[in-house]
């Protein structure tokens, strides 16, 4: 595959990505009409296993009702099992800890 340039902003704080090993996930908006305000979202994955990340991010944009922004970080020891993490949370495995994103 060639690279395909620089990645146009999402969001206007940033791209949101997550990364796990060497996989990459991020978010990604593409026009739906000739109406410039009509996009979409959508999720683009990098390296040899993006499709877990990829579904965790679609999962989030799937159930997100469009009006709040109130994001929760969290941080867990990462022996931490899953019953025991905030439910329905974006999981990122990380060496030492479980960070776990949840919107209210």
């Amino acid at each position: 595959m060639q690279p395909q340039g620089v990645v146009a902003h999402a969001w206007p704080l940033g791209v949101p990505a997550v990364a796990a090993g060497d996989s990459l996930a991020y978010l990604g908006l593409r026009p739906v009409s000739e109406d410039p305000a009509a996009r979409e979202f959508g999720v683009y994955g990098h390296c040899p296993d993006p499709g877990r990340l990829m579904e965790q991010v679609l999962e989030r944009i799937r159930t997100w009702d469009g009006r709040s922004l109130s994001a929760r970080i969290g941080a867990y020891p990462f022996a931490t099992p899953e019953e025991q993490l905030p439910q329905g949370g974006l999981v990122l495995d990380k060496k030492h800890t479980r960070v776990v994103v949840t919107w209210s």
